[in-house]
């Protein structure tokens, strides 16, 4: 059998010369054979974020103001409490005059930190910006690495880097949720934990602990998935699973479990087909009209009858092994140091009773991947692009959260992976950690074209796993996949196109199947008179912008414009509301039953029956100072016109374009 991988060559070294500089000369070189597809990943990124280049301090990427501009918002917080020689994770600008506690919030300190390094002088819509960029970027780059890592090719780790690059997971994310377009954290824990687990030393034991938990400091999803990926890479290094026949009589209770199934799965077939029945024998009423727990229960006879005829069995690869535990010491230990600050303000957020979590039902969790967004192209394409989104609006299928979309490419080196090359250890430990964490991807219940089958996944029962309940969105697991399906893709290539540019034909398909639409950008709002006002007031106290709401991961009450977020940047002054990923009970209902919050957030409702009166004097027990009005926000403001906010206690000030800036009479 050949080699696993083909070793890359010696560079030769200039006569004569010290061993000191042979050395040095063999690292340039090598250093330099990357050059070609760092500088072609490097415009593959820059290809997606080709308008934004050119207008840094005035765009962001997304079609109308959300996620992206509280990511915004989050530059400057963090940028603006790291001046202050602050954390940042306790807020007094948001949710006035009470604050938040930024700890459970999708913060992005990491990202915050780098753009400082970056931009130390610029604002912090051109810091944003440029992180973001450099993010896109590094996701092909580090991909790269890990791919050249286990192949020591050029060109297929190039395959890995672009696919990884544009995959569905970044280019449909870059629509507003930056946290997660920032994915290059992955490869780099995988690169770091393989490495580790090849050689432990002292430096690679720190880079791994650091590695991790600088990923707290990023996103709280990819800390889970990067945890989850380094066991997976650790329990699979030194032995694989593999599935035996069990012999003996246990094979008949198999085949009975399995007709069992089949008739619950004909029932259900039945049921589906006809509208279902409602039967009373005896005078008992029996509604066969659903199929959820059909399907659950034929779930759970075809796993018994598998559990009855295999068993696992484990098989050592030869050669390879485990770091000792005492070697695990340096990286648990930098972990632990690193996550320190936010370990603490988890403790005392927790003894305040700040902490807030998501309610967990059986049936009404956010959804998994849908199985038919596997086949269905790429939703972000140049040219097929808008088909491949039709398709998913006509079923209701999120081209965000649900879509599954690997590349042909990736399919194809998967495939392969699975039937030639399966029994080679680091090619079975990419197939574990791609099964593992499609497996969690398809959520609590397996969808098809829009269609809850009912067909239970391991979601449903890790959704109630203390820590993994709040990674609550399932499909995001999805990323994982990707990098698995671009590692192995690189693998596949490398063996079956071993000459020097081996690979050439695979990258040029990936590139045609895979180009992507460039990234639509949003005008951020202008700094205008209104903004100015308020700065330049001596008047103490918060700023209540309608249309106004709260807003967390789980909902919103009222009708948050988050283009006050940018306003804020200007003005500086606390705001009533705003959006964190997590809020606190105690705060909502605060707000709720606060009388102008209350009001504030029924008339920003466009939904809501009710239209109470604003009241200054309302406003003075909250600590509110200004009022604001969009009036091209909505319509119904319209019913609050000058006259009736004077008579209730407001002082018109000024107005710019559709906004207007009353006093709140009695502030001081």
């Amino acid at each position: 059998m050949p080699p696993a991988y083909a070793s890359s060559p010696s560079l030769p070294s200039p006569p004569g010369a010290p061993f000191a500089l042979s050395s040095s000369w063999r690292w340039l070189r090598r250093a330099a054979a990357h050059g070609v597809p760092v500088a072609c990943l490097t415009a593959v990124g820059l290809w997606l974020m080709l308008p934004l280049t050119s207008r840094l301090g005035s765009h962001v990427p997304g079609v109308f103001p959300g996620d992206n501009v509280t990511f915004v918002w989050n530059t400057w917080w963090f940028r603006r409490a790291f001046g202050a020689h602050s954390s940042g994770l306790w807020c007094d600008l948001l949710f006035a005059p009470d604050g938040t506690s930024l700890l459970l919030h999708t913060h992005t300190i990491l990202q915050t930190a780098i753009g400082v390094l970056l931009c130390p002088a610029g604002s912090a819509v051109v810091a944003q910006n440029v992180v973001l960029i450099a993010g896109v970027v590094a996701n092909g780059i580090c991909t790269y690495f890990l791919a050249f890592h286990y192949t020591r090719r050029l060109t297929p780790s190039l395959v890995a880097g672009v696919m990884f690059a544009w995959s569905a997971f970044v280019t449909v994310h870059l629509a507003g949720h930056f946290n997660l377009v920032h994915a290059w954290v992955l490869p780099v824990a995988a690169l770091c934990a393989a490495r580790f687990l090849e050689r432990p030393s002292a430096a690679r034991g720190t880079a791994l602990g650091g590695s991790l938990a600088a990923i707290a400091y990023a996103d709280y999803y990819f800390l889970v998935y990067a945890l989850a990926l380094t066991a997976l890479l650790t329990l699979t290094r030194a032995a694989a699973l593999r599935l035996e026949r069990r012999q003996g009589s246990r094979r008949r209770g198999a085949i009975a479990l399995v007709v069992l199934a089949g008739a619950m799965a004909l029932l259900a077939i039945a049921i589906v087909w006809t509208g279902g029945w409602i039967l009373r024998p005896g005078g008992i009423t029996i509604s066969m009209r659903g199929t959820r727990s059909l399907a659950f229960a034929s779930t759970a006879a075809l796993l018994a009858a598998g559990a009855l005829s295999y068993r696992l069995r484990r098989v050592p690869f030869d050669g390879r092994s485990l770091p000792l535990p005492s070697e695990w010491r340096r990286p648990a230990a930098v972990f632990l140091l690193v996550m320190l600050p936010l370990t603490v303000a988890a403790v005392v957020l927790v003894g305040t009773g700040g902490y807030a979590s998501q309610p967990i039902f059986w049936q009404s969790s956010p959804p998994g991947i849908d199985l038919i967004t596997i086949v269905e192209g790429p939703p972000r394409h140049l040219i097929f692009g808008e088909l491949v989104t039709m398709l998913y609006h006509g079923v209701e299928i999120s081209s965000i959260e649900q879509s599954g979309w690997l590349s042909l490419v990736g399919l194809v080196g998967m495939w392969l992976a699975v039937i030639r090359y399966r029994d080679q250890p680091d090619v079975r430990t990419w197939l574990v950690v791609a099964a593992v964490f499609f497996a969690i991807a398809l959520g609590p219940f397996i969808r098809v074209n829009g269609v809850d089958t009912g067909i239970p996944g391991p979601f449903a029962l890790l959704r109630y796993v203390p820590g993994l309940s709040n990674a609550r969105m399932p499909g995001r697991a999805m990323v994982v996949v990707q990098l698995a399906a671009a590692i192995l893709a690189a693998m596949v290539v490398a063996r079956r196109a071993p000459h020097r540019f081996g690979g050439a034909g695979w990258l040029l398909f990936l590139l045609v199947e895979s180009f992507p639409h460039p990234t639509p950008l949003y005008a951020l709002p202008r700094a205008d008179a209104v903004d100015a006002a308020i700065a330049a007031s001596p008047v103490k106290g918060s700023v209540l912008e309608m249309p106004a709401g709260i807003r967390d991961g789980f909902g919103m009450v009222g009708g948050l414009d988050h283009r006050m977020l940018i306003h804020q940047m200007r003005h500086e002054r606390p705001l009533v509301g705003g959006f964190v990923a997590r809020l606190s009970r105690p705060l909502r209902d605060h707000y709720l039953a606060a009388p102008v919050f209350a009001a504030a957030f029924a008339l920003s409702d466009p939904d809501s029956p009710r239209e109470e009166p604003l009241r200054a004097t309302d406003a003075v027990a909250q600590r509110v100072a200004f009022l604001v009005l969009n009036r091209d926000a909505l319509p119904r403001l319209r019913s609050l016109t000058r006259s009736t906010l004077e008579a209730q206690g407001f002082r018109f000030v000024l107005a710019d374009g559709a906004r207007e800036l009353y006093a709140v009479e009695g502030s001081r």
